[in-house]
């Protein structure tokens, strides 16, 4: 009897032979700081195009780790960024802080560890303002299946976040 051959089995042999090109980073949790390029090829860290472009590429070529205390909102209901930036706060977080704010995640739940970031599937958000002057949704969500964070970024727009996500900014 052939076995056959699905799309998704071609996805994990895809995923696979992608993780035994990215050199695995070791010591990251003990690491300081990280080079953006060490940090750009870890294993576990997917980045979409507009995180890359908006975020990743323009940021500092040493990333340290966010140094301060994150206050973090749970939204109660479905919300739009406009609704979620009038009950958390509007302030953003710069370039380099959410590299660096990634850098942590990545220290501290680097195979999805429980901890201050969710790690069900749910995206974890929090504002930066560009350096065009644009303020962007950085989306951070774990992917279970394939044992990696993956990184987004979107323009502010009118679409609702659902519930139970969480909302990061300054304390």
């Amino acid at each position: 009897m052939k076995k056959q051959i699905t799309n998704k089995h071609i996805y994990e042999i895809l995923c696979e032979i992608r993780d035994l090109l990215k050199p695995e980073i070791s010591g990251v949790e003990d690491k300081k700081t990280i080079s953006k390029t060490d940090f750009l090829s870890q294993k576990n860290v997917y980045m979409w195009s507009d995180f890359k472009n908006w975020i990743a590429n323009e940021a500092a070529e040493i990333i340290q780790p966010y140094p301060k205390p994150l206050k973090k909102f749970i939204l109660p209901k479905n919300m739009t960024d406009d609704e979620i930036r009038k009950n958390v706060g509007s302030d953003t977080f710069t370039i380099d802080e959410a590299m660096g704010i990634v850098y942590r995640i990545v220290r501290e739940q680097r195979n999805g560890e429980d901890g201050e970031f969710l790690n069900n599937g749910y995206v974890n958000i929090f504002y930066v303002k560009l350096g065009d002057g644009r303020v962007v949704a950085v989306k951070v969500s774990w992917n279970a299946d394939l044992r990696e964070w993956f990184l987004f970024a979107s323009d502010l727009d009118a679409g609702r976040w659902y519930d139970g996500l969480s909302v990061f900014s300054r304390s």
